[in-house]
């Protein structure tokens, strides 16, 4: 019987130790995971601020991201969301500074796709909402170069006539305004 108490004994300090290193153990992850700030690679980021709707945390991302492909990937929803919101005079502004940007930036655009063995794609919202909001304000001339830019990259509107019936449009309007 004594080593039936023996192995009990035995078992209950084993299993103390075993607890006590745990402890230990999961002490020092912790205090490591203090020391030591895991960051987000800057995709993750921008993801993670695409998914949460959140056009200021995108606009702060924007500031800090160069690559090409990231800042298209912020650019579309903060520019559609700025589009949306149009009729406030600083949403307008906002709006025409990053279509800007983000028609100026193609070229860059096209090679980094490229570079990443990623298709082009065939239709970018940013010149047929640029091309809208121009042409409400009575800026045809503007409104048909954005058109012709589109058309210079290939891209489709998504409407029957595309970017060439956008600037006969534009075109029949601005001759109708003389």
């Amino acid at each position: 019987m004594n080593w039936f108490w023996i192995l009990v004994g035995s078992a209950g300090a084993l299993l103390y130790l075993c607890e006590k290193k745990r402890r230990r153990i999961k002490t020092a992850g912790a205090t490591l995971a203090k020391r030591t700030k895991v960051r987000a690679t800057p995709a993750v980021q921008v993801q993670e601020a695409v998914a949460s709707d959140d056009v200021d945390a995108m606009e702060s991302l924007l500031k800090q991201t160069d690559d090409p492909v990231l800042r298209h990937t912020l650019l579309e929803p903060i520019i559609a969301a700025r589009y949306r919101e149009r009729s406030d005079s600083t949403n307008r502004d906002a709006f025409y500074r990053y279509a800007g940007q983000h028609i100026e930036m193609f070229p860059q655009l096209f090679d980094a796709l490229e570079r990443d063995g990623q298709d082009r794609p065939d239709r970018i919202a940013s010149f047929k909402m640029m091309a809208i909001a121009l042409a409400e304000d009575g800026r045809h001339k503007e409104a048909i170069n954005v058109c012709n830019t589109a058309l210079s990259f290939d891209l489709e509107d998504g409407t029957k006539t595309g970017f060439e019936g956008r600037i006969t449009r534009l075109k029949k309007n601005m001759n109708a305004g003389d």
